[in-house]
């Protein structure tokens, strides 16, 4: 058993089928919210121990030292592995069919209506807003979480 397991005090089954329900709870809210996908709020949901400092009063909270810039985690906190796991964990909802990824465009004009004759206005631009999103369609079953949980070397190397 490695040194991460033996220190939250789990088998490595057992952390595939907490880490698999922790993930999928954090996506049942997102999907029945109607909300986007955060990666470092899918983080905090799944690695609440390392994160907060819960499992082990040596790891105290280091969520400040995560410095995430326009919503984008940086760097290597709060650890290579736990980004890569997330950005691995979105690319297999994709091929799935469970995630939408792309940019949404929003146009709007302005229309006012008054009692008053309408006076000379210049002309405003619409409103455009752009945004990435990584939208739910579906939600995987525990089961499938689980399978994508679970680590098996790459047979290429």
């Amino acid at each position: 058993m490695s040194w991460w397991l033996q220190h939250y005090g789990k088998t490595y089954d057992q952390w595939v089928r907490e880490k698999a329900a922790r993930i999928h709870g954090y996506l049942e809210h997102v999907y029945h919210h109607g909300r986007t996908i955060d990666d470092q709020e899918l983080i905090e949901h799944v690695y609440i121990e390392r994160i907060m400092g819960i499992a082990s009063p040596d790891y105290p909270l280091r969520k400040y030292l995560w410095r995430p810039v326009k919503g984008r985690l940086t760097g290597f906190k709060p650890s290579p592995f736990m980004k890569n796991f997330t950005a691995y964990l979105i690319q297999e909802l994709k091929l799935r069919g469970y995630l939408f990824t792309g940019y949404i465009v929003e146009i709007a004009e302005q229309i006012r209506t008054t009692d008053e004759r309408p006076s000379p206005a210049p002309k405003a631009l619409p409103k455009v807003s752009i945004e990435w999103i990584n939208k739910l369609i579906g939600l995987p079953t525990k089961e499938e979480l689980e399978e994508i949980c679970r680590w098996r070397p790459d047979p290429e190397q």
